[in-house]
Order: structure tokens, then C-alpha cells, then sequence
């Protein structure tokens, strides 16, 4: 049985693997975002309930609350439908090989891209200020020093931050 699950898992890798290719190759022939996701979601539901029939997990299924069967239409239909659209509408627009590798090096972009304060749990700051300073791009922070004026100005991350800095 334990084999199984692991020819299973890399009987899905490849298939996802090589669903960027089908795609293509579908919007060659004139699908639409729509058409491949009826095609898909139709059928992983024929496949799964062939599963489920054949394993003999019915039962377990009908015994399933109204709110696991709720959260979990939910999660298929908002979340991961909505998240197999968005991908297959970039298909159109962008290459095949651009989109696996943004796909797949995402997770590691927004990992990479939080702030120190959102990881200590900060909530000031944000994202873009904390970035754009350590990048070096100027960024909107109030006049220093101890009389404090309205106007915003541009800083850089060289700027000195003394009241005394000249102004442009």
C-alpha cells in the first residue's frame, strides 16, 4: 500500500508538471480558461469518486458534517479553482517556463520579502517602508528633529538624519 501512495504522488507531479504544456497546447486548438477548468475539475472529481467508491470510503464520506462538506466546497471551489483559473489565464499571456518558475520560486520570494518587523510581530512599518530603506530607494518619512513640520520629504538611505541636512 505504501508504494502505491508514492507512485500515486509521482503520477501527480508529473501530471502537474505537464499541465503548462497541455494548456498550451489547448489554447492552440482555441480552449478557453474556462473550457480547461471544466475539463480538469471534471475529471479529478470522475477520478476521486472512482477512488472513494472503489476503497470503500462512501460511508465515511456520508458521514461527513454540513460544515466539513461546506469548508471543504469552499476551499475547491473559492480557493484552489480560483487559484487553477489565475494560472491558466498567466498560460495565456506569458510562457510556459516563465510561469512554473514564478509558480514555484513564489514562496520563496515572499519569505525572502518580509519585513523584521512583521516577523517580530510589529505592526509598524510595513513591508514597503522597511524595504525600500534597505534597498536604498527613497522613501516619504516626516522632517527630523524636534519641531516636527507637515511636509514630507524624500530620504534617502545615506541621508543624514539631522534636522541640518540640506533640502532640495
Amino acid at each position: 500500500m505504501r508504494s502505491s501512495g508514492t507512485l500515486l504522488c509521482l503520477a501527480s507531479g508529473a501530471a502537474f508538471g505537464a499541465m503548462a504544456v497541455f494548456g498550451k497546447l489547448a489554447y492552440d486548438e482555441g480552449a478557453t480558461v474556462g473550457t480547461l477548468l471544466s475539463v480538469r475539475f471534471g475529471l479529478a472529481a470522475a477520478v476521486f469518486w472512482t477512488l472513494v467508491v472503489a476503497e470503500g470510503g462512501a460511508a465515511e464520506v456520508r458521514s461527513l458534517g454540513a460544515r466539513g462538506i461546506a469548508t471543504g466546497f469552499a476551499m475547491g471551489a473559492c480557493g484552489y479553482a480560483a487559484q487553477a483559473g489565475g494560472y491558466f489565464a498567466a498560460l495565456e499571456r506569458i510562457d510556459a517556463s516563465l510561469l512554473s518558475l514564478l509558480i514555484y520560486t513564489f514562496p520563496t520570494m515572499v519569505a525572502a520579502g518580509r519585513s523584521p518587523s512583521a516577523a517580530s510581530g510589529s505592526t509598524q512599518g510595513g513591508w514597503s517602508r522597511s524595504r525600500s530603506r534597505r534597498a536604498g530607494w527613497c522613501s516619504s518619512s516626516p522632517a527630523p528633529g524636534p519641531a516636527r513640520s507637515t511636509r514630507w520629504e524624500p530620504r534617502s538611505r545615506w541621508a543624514p538624519r539631522s534636522s541640518t541636512a540640506p533640502t532640495s
